[in-house]
């Protein structure tokens, strides 16, 4: 809350909690935007953040989007920085950073998005490469370690970077996962292949809150389905799949249900 005050956030962290929980019990995907770096806070105390995004009930997040901190002109931070009152992150910095962040990630969590799409000639101070991502996962890869987000599991991405075994559905098996969050409890379902570490589909069952406000979901025996998804190339509704490896319409949403 210290940091929100200083950023002039307007709100404080408990109104956050409030209203993923309200967004949650109403059947809603809840993206959480998290932006490191911010003035106030530290390399620790950013490190301390993620983890307390998922070890928190109050959080975990269905989505993620991370948004490092950056200067544009026109902006209290740039009169901050320019007055040597705020520094930002080194590239390395910033990579150390996220690649530990990616280490930890649930696997019912899908990264969404890694830097927001600023034009660099308009940043002044703080991360210009559009490839963060990308340099993170290379740091991964020399790490000898990997993300599990869903974002990077996804038949659909993997698939591009490796090759796989058309015959998909061999080793894919359903697993279930069962975890509390805002007051609620979650069930995340999903067909993957263990084998060669891929995701074919998953379903995010919710049992609602005790407070949820919508009287057709307080009665403590309603379940709701917030979101369930096929991954992979896009297959219209009114088409049929034509290739082993287009995985939508083959019955995984319906097997979720």
């Amino acid at each position: 809350d210290e940091i929100y005050k200083k950023v002039n956030r307007g709100h404080t962290s408990q109104d956050s909690i409030n209203a993923i929980r309200i967004a949650r019990d109403a059947g809603l995907k809840i993206n959480t935007h998290i932006m490191p770096n911010l003035p106030g806070s530290d390399y620790s105390k950013d490190l301390e953040m993620f983890e307390t995004l998922f070890s928190s009930q109050d959080y975990r997040p269905d989505m993620l989007k991370i948004y490092p901190c950056v200067v544009i002109k026109g902006t209290k931070l740039y009169d901050w920085w320019k007055a040597g009152e705020f520094t930002p992150y080194s590239l390395d910095e910033l990579v150390n950073l996220l690649t530990d962040v990616k280490q930890n990630i649930p696997d019912y969590v899908r990264i969404q998005r890694i830097m927001r799409d600023i034009p660099a000639s308009l940043i002044e101070a703080g991360c210009k490469k559009s490839n963060l991502r990308q340099l993170i996962h290379k740091r991964l890869e020399e790490l000898n370690t990997k993300c599990n987000c869903i974002r990077c599991r996804e038949y659909g991405i993997v698939k591009k970077q490796k090759i796989i075994d058309e015959n998909i559905f061999e080793d894919t098996k359903l697993y279930r996962q069962d975890y509390e969050a805002s007051n609620g409890q979650e069930i995340f379902l999903s067909y993957e292949n263990k084998k060669e570490d891929y995701l074919v589909a998953y379903l995010r069952l919710r049992k609602p809150s005790d407070f949820a406000h919508r009287r057709e979901l307080n009665d403590g025996k309603t379940m709701v389905v917030r979101e369930v998804k096929v991954v992979g190339e896009l297959v219209p509704t009114d088409k049929k799949p034509t290739r082993k490896t287009q995985l939508q319409h083959r019955g995984f949403g319906k097997l979720l249900m």
